[in-house]
């Protein structure tokens, strides 16, 4: 009877533990997560509406494409036209705002790592 009991208490206390460790998980994941939403919203100043519509909803930034998988390309991107389609612009004027988006983004990474090889000296 003394062995059962104990034999619950471990358990329970493992439960308990796999409960946080889960937990705990969940959080860094989350925490992971903002950042990397920080991050996009940070690179995707300085855009047009249009230019920043067409990047987040063209390579699903934070959900923002309707995901179902007939809709994405090998490459998992939505094509223009479905872009095109959902914000209702022509595909080579999805195209156009792409070029233009991801050029100043391009830029801005460029420069933040000039930036960060300066600082290092």
């Amino acid at each position: 009877m003394g062995n059962s009991l104990i034999d619950n208490l471990m358990k329970k206390a493992q439960a308990k533990e796999n409960h946080l460790a889960d937990q705990q998980q969940k959080h860094q994941e989350d925490n992971e997560r903002l950042l990397e939403e920080r991050d996009i919203d940070h690179l995707l100043e300085g855009l047009s509406e249009k230019q920043r519509a067409v990047l987040m909803m063209r390579y699903a930034v934070n959900g923002t494409a309707p995901l179902e998988p007939e809709d994405l390309t090998r490459d998992g991107i939505l094509p223009l036209a479905k872009v095109g389609q959902e914000l209702g612009i022509t595909g080579p004027a999805v195209r156009d705002a792409e070029v233009q988006g991801l050029e100043k983004v391009r830029k801005k990474v460029s420069s933040a790592a000039a930036m960060d090889e300066i600082s290092r000296g």
